[in-house]
């Protein structure tokens, strides 16, 4: 069985469970430069990690309403790197996939999955 861990987050109204194999850090939202011309979803550069990203509210990607505040979450993806700002962090979920080619379309994940609070 093969371990898939998760941190899940809050945006809008929806709960995201994001691979934590892409997750750089959880960082509080700190000054934003607003960047001219930009795309309606970036809301501007934030400094995280010690580098300069595009910040983005998740729930508004997700066609929500976003909301002020919040944390921001860096993820990497290959060379592209984001700060997505969330309105909070709920916790981890750790899942186990059993590695079955007979359940690979029907249940990916065949086992339980905890939850584990974040403060």
């Amino acid at each position: 069985m093969q371990r898939l861990d998760f941190l899940c987050v809050l945006a809008g109204s929806r709960r995201i469970a994001m691979p934590l194999n892409l997750v750089l850090s959880v960082e509080e939202a700190g000054p934003l430069t607003p960047l001219p011309f930009s795309p309606p979803l970036v809301e501007g550069l934030v400094l995280a990690l010690g580098r300069v990203l595009p910040q983005m509210p998740l729930a508004a990607v997700l066609g929500e309403e976003s909301r002020d505040g919040g944390v921001l979450v860096v993820l990497a993806a290959s060379d592209d790197v984001r700060a997505l700002r969330v309105d909070q962090v709920a916790g981890m979920v750790v899942a186990w996939h059993r590695k079955n080619p007979q359940y690979a379309s029907e249940r990916p994940f065949d086992g339980v999955a905890r939850w584990a609070a974040v403060k």
